[in-house]
């Protein structure tokens, strides 16, 4: 019994135990927590990610000693965990629907021109 109640609660959550971004961390997928903001970022890759990567960490107190063409060995600002972010992937299935459905979190996205962003991806990936 205790099973199926489970399940039941499982099936109408919006988050569920196998969404990607909830699994573990990938930094592509997974959005940003700033709990003091009640503010969900989804970043998107080639759609500015790394200045809004940037400007999470300033708002979380972390000063940034790189340019934004010039990161460190560590990868910042887009490796967890030296970047010092917070992700969904760290919370529990209950806080993170919390987060995607309460009206006191802000959730927020940024979009690029696909043309533009598929265009940007071919230049960075392609062999020289």
């Amino acid at each position: 019994n205790k099973i199926a109640n489970e399940r039941a609660i499982n099936i109408n959550s919006l988050v569920r135990p196998t969404d990607a971004s909830l699994m573990k961390y990938n930094e592509a997928r997974t959005p940003i927590v700033l709990e003091k903001y009640k503010l969900l970022l989804i970043t998107n890759p080639k759609s500015g990610s790394t200045v809004l990567k940037q400007l999470m960490r300033r708002m979380m107190g972390h000063e940034d000693d790189y340019s934004v063409h010039e990161w460190g060995a560590d990868g910042l600002p887009h490796k967890y965990p030296a970047n010092g972010l917070n992700y969904t992937a760290h919370y529990s299935l209950e806080e993170v629907e919390d987060m995607m459905t309460s009206d006191e979190w802000t959730r927020a996205t940024f979009v690029r021109d696909p043309k533009g962003r598929a265009l940007s991806s071919y230049l960075m990936l392609r062999p020289t």
